[in-house]
């Protein structure tokens, strides 16, 4: 998947179809249904566009919960908002397949699935209304599909497969993600701004 629309002499009309693609890519990663404007609440719209004045809309979904996601281009970066009915903000999602992103994941989906033969769907830097960070990673494996979420640290927040929670397991119980002495943990290795972006060291825009 497209993480950020790049800064280059692509055309408007090219920009527009890397936009639409990511966007229906995102829907069909999350199983999630799409939603047109005018079944947006205007709660939601107006919420969305107090948050993030210049992000430029691509499309909508419904998120679940009586939520609704705006899918949109930040500076250069992907990112899904998403908000309650009323206009609530919720959380923001930024997709992110940064080397630094992808090898931690890795390492932290390698202790859940103990196997190298996986592949990385999905990698989200999550922030949410509270302002806690963490990460949702989906990975493809000859089992199906895998779930986690875990914190900066590579602490294992929570995790699942095909979309039952395996909590209750003693075998998945949250646990330390081993390093291996030579990891960063600081923001830095993500790119991350104030508002849990990758990528973009620019100052926050809220």
């Amino acid at each position: 998947m497209s993480t950020n629309l790049r800064e280059s002499s692509e055309t408007p009309r090219v920009k527009a179809q890397r936009n639409r693609e990511s966007y229906q890519q995102y829907v069909a990663d999350l199983d999630e249904k799409e939603a047109s404007s005018d079944e947006v609440p205007k709660a939601v719209h107006k919420a969305f566009k107090d948050k993030y004045p210049d992000g430029k809309v691509i499309g909508y979904l419904r998120v679940g919960g009586g939520r609704y996601g705006v899918y949109f281009v930040d500076k250069v970066w992907y990112k899904c908002a998403c908000f309650a009915s009323n206009g609530e903000f919720d959380q923001t999602r930024v997709t992110s397949l940064a080397k630094e992103a992808r090898d931690k994941a890795k390492k932290t989906l390698r202790k859940v699935i103990r196997r190298r033969g996986f592949d990385i769907l999905l990698l989200e830097r999550v922030l949410t209304a509270d302002g806690s960070r963490y990460w949702e990673a989906m990975a493809d494996t000859d089992q199906g599909k895998r779930h986690i979420r875990f914190d900066d640290e590579g602490n294992i927040l929570n995790r699942y497969e095909d979309d039952e929670d395996l909590d209750d397991d003693d075998d998945n119980k949250p646990e330390d993600i081993e390093s291996d002495g030579d990891d960063d943990d600081s923001d830095d290795d993500y790119g991350d701004d104030d508002d849990g972006d990758s990528g973009d060291d620019s100052d926050d825009d809220d």
